[in-house]
């Protein structure tokens, strides 16, 4: 006991700066803090809902790409057979009139029946 109250001085400034240090580590914030700070946190949510909203309608359109991609694929086949279409028939109408001259009355007939069929 003699010890403690020999040293009661250094003892009482240690519990002094202790509870100094503990009053200083959990004052409350300033008001004004926790309000930009509430704000702050609406503006994260905000904006993370616009993002969310973005990658949404984002997928959307890569997929509605890809539907549009695959038409335009099947569009360019259908071209493709509609010029090998009519080459052929380029090539038959050439070779047709070119052989017109052997034409009878009949074969003139016959082949107009079958043009406008």
């Amino acid at each position: 006991m003699k010890k403690v109250l020999k040293h009661y001085q250094l003892i009482l400034i240690i519990i002094l700066i202790i509870g100094l240090v503990v009053s200083i580590l959990t004052r409350p914030e300033p008001a004004d803090n926790v309000v930009k700070e509430y704000v702050l946190n609406n503006k994260i949510d905000s904006l993370q809902t616009v993002i969310r909203k973005n990658d949404e309608v984002r997928v959307k359109y890569n997929n509605n790409i890809i539907i549009l991609s695959d038409s335009i694929k099947g569009l360019n086949k259908e071209i493709e057979q509609n010029d090998e279409k009519l080459s052929t028939l380029k090539n038959e109408f050439k070779e047709t009139l070119s052989n017109i001259g052997t034409f009878s009355s009949n074969d003139i007939t016959e082949y107009f029946s079958k043009r406008y069929d």
